[in-house]
């Protein structure tokens, strides 16, 4: 945030007069916003707190309790479905607010 704060378009938005809050909202929070969905949360990795119930605990005790090897397939499929259905997501929206956010990256039809 404080790199972003003295950006040129920071500047030239100063310059033409636009108040803190347009300033804010309409340069500072649409650069910022690919890089803030792309940011996930550690419980899905499992390094969250080990009493709540997360995709990551849930996949710990999979592997805790050894669900692949004795085939109980309903402890193993919807966690790790949840978590690729998750980051794929996650990469698309990241990838559409970087075609937003950075005009050389979009695609002209």
């Amino acid at each position: 945030m404080l790199v972003t704060r003295n950006a040129g378009y920071v500047n030239t938005a100063l310059i033409s007069r636009a108040g803190p809050f347009e300033i804010i909202i309409a340069e500072l929070v649409s650069n910022l916003l690919p890089y803030l969905v792309a940011s996930i949360r550690p419980e899905a990795m499992s390094l969250g707190p080990k009493n709540a119930p997360t995709l990551g605990m849930t996949i710990y005790y999979m592997m805790s309790f050894s669900a692949f090897l004795l085939k109980l397939w309903w402890w193993i499929v919807p966690p790790i479905a949840a978590l690729v259905i998750l980051f794929v997501g996650l990469y698309l929206i990241n990838t559409g607010l970087d075609e937003l956010a950075k005009p050389r990256l979009r695609k002209r039809v």
